[in-house]
């Protein structure tokens, strides 16, 4: 079963059946609080299948499982919960939500990164995903604390703004520093390996990179390929 694709037909439509009652509504009928209840059920569903989008594209690949699966239950608990309070109407109870929906961006944060991970990644990529994996529990953990004790102080709020900056950063960094190091492997000496990739769907595409050796080169390119969706069921050296 491929759970990413399913997770982004299941956002496509999400966001499609939100913007077309949000238009409906606005043409034909009048704001209440059903409708509102509406438009925010399309929604939540959206940002929770965006937010579980890389667990799934993890378990596609068969990497992480255990990590893969966390994103996968904490956005279904956030999605269920999200729910629960608005059709509700609760008063108490966001409190939970705002954890579950922390630790479940931390989640998809690392299994995004985790997905784009490369065997022939350099060493600064490694260590900034480690660092990013690291930051992001942090941060979920300090959000959480904010919500569960009511802190009202602005110095703790600079505190957690100013890492989500630099957990940003980090994230943003780690495919600026793969291209970088991915560039810096060409160049004379540097042998080229040419093969090609077949895929499950029976596309063949073709997987030539400078590399130290084979395997590192298949590895490189299998994990490439895979990271954007796709099944390698075969690989031909040429």
């Amino acid at each position: 079963m491929d759970l990413k694709r399913a997770f982004l037909q299941v956002l496509i439509a999400s966001l499609v059946a939100t913007a077309a009652l949000a238009i409906g509504f606005l043409l034909l009928a009048d704001f209440d609080d059903r409708t509102w209840k509406v438009i925010g059920t399309t929604a939540l569903l959206s940002g929770f299948s965006l937010l579980g989008l890389p667990g799934a594209a993890l378990l596609d690949q068969g990497r992480a499982v255990a990590l893969g699966w966390a994103n996968l239950v904490l956005a279904g608990i956030g999605l269920a919960w999200s729910l629960y309070l608005i059709w509700s109407e609760a008063d108490t109870g966001w409190k939970p939500l705002v954890f579950v929906v922390a630790f479940c961006g931390a989640a998809a944060q690392a299994s995004g990164t985790t997905a784009r991970l490369r065997d022939d990644d350099s060493q600064s990529v490694h260590l900034l995903y480690v660092v990013g994996i690291a930051g992001g529990v942090i941060l979920a953990s300090l959000v959480s604390l904010a919500a569960w004790q009511e802190i009202d102080g602005g110095g703790f709020y600079r505190i957690v703004g100013a890492l989500a900056v630099a957990e940003l950063l980090v994230i943003l960094l780690q495919p600026v520093l793969r291209r970088t190091s991915g560039q810096a492997t060409t160049g004379p000496g540097v042998p080229v390996f040419e093969f090609s990739l077949t895929l499950a769907d029976g596309r063949e595409v073709p997987g030539d990179r400078p590399s130290k050796d084979f395997a590192t080169a298949v590895a490189s390119a299998i994990s490439e390929v895979e990271g954007s969706g796709g099944e390698v069921v075969r690989v031909e050296r040429r």
